[in-house]
């Protein structure tokens, strides 16, 4: 699914959506989300029941209409630890570890 078809397709959705407008607009993201990283990417960072939600509200199937993966997909440390491990649904499923990342912060005076 091209850019053009995308934005025609959430148009025509919109157009007739009849709801709360967060599931709506996180959808909307989680397409143009799965067009530029790649349906994988995507559906790491996802719950399966918001990825069937969202799915539903735009009446797209993303593993069929968007890659995989794209050229953007490295950006993405989960897609990494994925590629490292070459366990997708395990990954998915939580019995692939991401490495705990130590975060510094800074206190700013007032």
């Amino acid at each position: 699914m091209n850019s053009t078809e995308l934005a025609n397709r959430i148009i025509e959705v919109g157009n007739t959506y009849v709801g709360q407008t967060d599931p709506f607009r996180n959808a909307i993201g989680v397409a143009f989300m799965c067009q530029i990283y790649g349906w994988r990417v995507a559906k790491l960072v996802h719950s399966y029941k918001a990825w069937k939600l969202y799915q539903k509200i735009l009446g797209i199937d993303f593993e069929k209409e968007f890659p995989d993966k794209t050229h953007m997909s490295s950006k993405s440390v989960a897609f990494g630890i994925w590629q490292a491990s070459g366990r997708f649904w395990d990954t998915m499923q939580g019995k692939v570890r991401f490495p705990e990342k130590r975060r510094d912060f800074v206190e700013l005076d007032a």
